[in-house]
C-alpha cells in the first residue's frame, strides 16, 4: 500500500518536464495520484535513503546551509567540555564527522564548503588557544605527533574505494547487482569505451567524455588520479599487457617524452588527445610487437609522420610495458590494475585505516617548520597513557611542538596587546625556557601548579618519586631543577624534551 500523500516524485533526468508526454505524466501525479513534485524549480532539497538530491545550485545551497548549521550546532554543544586537545579531536572524529560520511560517500560537495567544515573543526579543536597548531599537523596520527584528526578530502577519496574495488575486481558482491550495471554501462557509454576499466585507471581516457559537473564518478576519478600519480606506468613490470590491450587505449598512454616542452607539443593538442592506439600502430605478425602504421592507412598521417620524427630524434620512445610480445587477443586488464599499489603493497587490498595514511603521505602535508619529527612512537605512547590535567596536557603537547605562548614567540607577531619579549617580572627574554622553567619569579607559580594539577607524588612517599626518576629516562627527557623544597628532577608527567628549548 502506496500513501501517495506522503510521497514525492521527480524526474531523474533532472530538467523539466517539457514533452506532451512528460507533462501528462506530472499532471497525473500532481492532480490524480496527489503526489507531491519535485524539480528543477522546487525550493529546498529532498532526501531519498539518507541522501540529499538537488537539481540546481541554489537547491544545493540550502542543503549547504543546513548541513553547516547542524554541525555548528553539534560544535556548540560539545565546546563546554573540559578536555584536552586529543579528546577533541576523537570527539570530532567520532561524534561530529561521522554525519558526513554517508553523504560524502556519493555527494560531491564543494571544495569550498569542505573548508568550511574543517574550519569550524579546527576552531574547535583548538579551543581559542594560542599560539595555535598548524592545521594539517593534526591530521597527522598520534604516534607521529599528530592528534589522528580525519582530513574530509581524504576520507571522501577512500570511501571511494568501495566502489572502485568492485569495478576495478569486476566484483559486485560488495554493493548492489544493479548500482554495479549501471557505473560499469554508463561508463562505457559516456566514454565510448570497451570497458569500464580504461576511463577509471586513465585520465587521458576521459577526455570528451560526456560526464559533466559534479557527476557520480567525480570522486571516484580524484581518488584514483591521486594513487595513479604514485604508481608510474614506466616501471618495471611483473606481467604485461596484450597487444590486444594496448591497442585500446589513447595513444599518449604509451608515449613516453624526452622532457616537458616535447610532451606540451602533444599533450595540449586535441586531435591527438583523443587518439587511441590503433589510430597509428598495428601489431606486426612477424615479431608480435608494435609498429607504425603507414602514411596511406592513418586518419591523420601528420600526427603519425610527427610521431616518426621523435622516436628517430630520441625525443619520444614507447613506455616500457608498450614493448610486449604476448599475442592473447582477449581484453586484459589486470596487468594495470596489478600496477596500482604504494610502496609495494596493493591498494585495493587495504583497510579504510591503511588508505587514509596513504592519502596523507601522497599528499605530503606541510605541518610548519617547528613541528617536532623527533620524538619517537613509544615515547608518544607513554605520553597518551601519562594521567594529568587537560590544561597541562594541552600546554606540554605545544610545548614540544614549540608553540609556546612566551613573549617572545607573541611579539614576533606583532600583536597590539604585546609591546616587547620581555618578562613583566625580571625582565629578562621571555623565551619558551624561561617561561616555564628559569624565571625565578615564576617558580612559586609553577610550583603550585604542579601540585594541583599534575599528579605527582609526595615527599613522603620516596619509593614513588624514584618510580617517577626512572621513568623520566624511559621518555628520554633532558632533567632540569624545580626548585622544590625538595631536591629532585621535574617528574616525567612534565615532559620537557631533550633540547626542547
Amino acid at each position: 500500500m502506496i500513501n501517495y500523500d506522503k510521497s514525492v516524485a521527480f524526474p531523474l533526468h533532472g530538467g523539466r518536464m517539457t514533452s506532451q508526454t512528460g507533462g501528462l505524466i506530472q499532471d497525473h501525479a500532481t492532480n490524480n495520484l496527489k503526489i507531491k513534485w519535485y524539480g528543477s524549480t522546487s525550493t529546498g532539497f529532498i532526501k531519498y535513503l539518507g541522501y540529499p538530491i538537488w537539481f540546481c545550485n541554489q537547491q544545493r545551497d540550502v542543503y549547504i546551509a543546513k548541513l553547516l548549521g547542524d554541525i555548528t550546532t553539534a560544535v556548540e554543544r560539545f565546546a563546554a567540555r573540559q578536555v584536552s586537545l586529543y579528546g577533541r579531536a576523537n570527539i570530532a572524529n567520532t561524534m561530529i564527522l561521522p554525519r558526513l560520511w554517508h553523504v560524502i560517500r556519493i555527494v560531491s560537495l564543494p571544495k569550498d564548503t569542505v573548508k568550511k567544515i574543517a574550519s569550524i573543526i579546527y576552531q574547535f579543536v583548538m579551543s581559542g588557544l594560542y599560539r595555535p597548531l598548524k592545521g594539517n599537523s593534526l591530521f597527522l596520527p598520534r604516534y607521529q605527533g599528530g592528534l589522528g584528526l580525519l582530513d574530509i578530502m581524504a576520507q571522501q577519496k577512500v570511501l571511494q574505494f568501495r566502489y572502485l574495488n568492485a569495478l576495478l575486481t569486476e566484483n559486485s558482491n560488495n554493493i548492489p547487482g544493479l548500482t554495479y550495471r549501471l557505473l560499469v554501462d554508463y561508463l562505457k557509454m559516456s566514454h565510448d569505451s570497451p570497458s569500464h576499466i580504461i576511463p577509471i585507471l586513465l585520465q587521458t581516457a576521459r577526455y570528451k567524455n560526456q560526464l559533466r559537473g559534479f557527476h557520480p564518478y567525480y570522486m571516484m576519478f580524484e581518488a584514483i588520479d591521486t594513487c595513479m600519480k604514485h604508481s608510474l606506468l614506466s616501471l618495471a613490470w611483473p606481467v604485461k599487457p596484450n597487444v590486444m590491450r594496448l591497442l585500446s587505449l589513447p595513444v599518449l598512454e604509451i608515449l613516453d617524452f624526452d622532457n616537458e616542452e616535447v610532451a606540451m607539443g602533444y599533450t595540449s593538442r586535441d586531435s591527438i588527445r583523443e587518439s587511441k592506439v590503433h589510430d597509428f600502430f598495428h601489431i606486426d605478425q612477424e615479431t608480435s610487437t608494435l609498429q607504425l602504421k603507414s602514411r596511406s592507412e592513418c586518419k591523420r598521417p601528420n600526427i603519425r609522420n610527427q610521431i616518426e620524427r621523435g622516436r628517430l630524434c630520441g625525443n619520444i620512445k614507447l613506455k616500457s610495458f608498450a614493448d610486449t610480445r604476448n599475442m592473447e587477443v582477449h581484453l586484459d586488464l589486470q596487468p594495470f590494475i596489478a600496477m596500482l599499489n604504494y610502496q609495494d603493497r596493493p591498494m585495493l587490498r587495504m583497510a579504510n585505516k591503511d588508505l587514509r595514511s596513504i592519502m596523507l603521505d601522497i599528499h605530503n602535508l606541510v605541518v610548519g617548520r617547528k613541528f617536532n619529527h623527533t620524538i619517537s612512537k613509544a615515547q608518544w605512547k607513554h605520553f597518551y597513557h601519562q594521567n594529568m590535567h587537560h590544561s597541562v596536557r594541552n600546554v606540554w603537547y605545544r610545548m614540544i611542538h614549540k608553540q609556546c605562548p612566551s613573549k617572545s614567540a607573541l611579539s614576533v607577531r606583532r600583536l597590539r596587546n604585546v609591546e616587547d619579549d620581555k618578562c613583566t617580572l625580571c625582565n629578562d627574554t621571555e623565551d619558551a625556557k624561561h617561561l616555564m622553567v628559569s624565571c625565578p619569579h615564576k617558580n612559586d607559580i609553577w610550583s603550585n601548579i604542579q601540585s594541583t594539577s599534575i599528579p605527582i607524588y609526595s615527599q613522603s612517599e620516596p619509593e614513588a618519586i624514584l618510580h617517577l626518576q626512572s621513568r623520566h629516562q624511559d621518555y628520554n627527557l633532558r632533567p632540569v631543577c624545580c626548585h622544590h623544597s625538595y631536591d629532585m628532577e621535574i617528574p616525567a608527567p612534565t615532559y620537557i624534551r631533550r633540547n626542547a628549548f
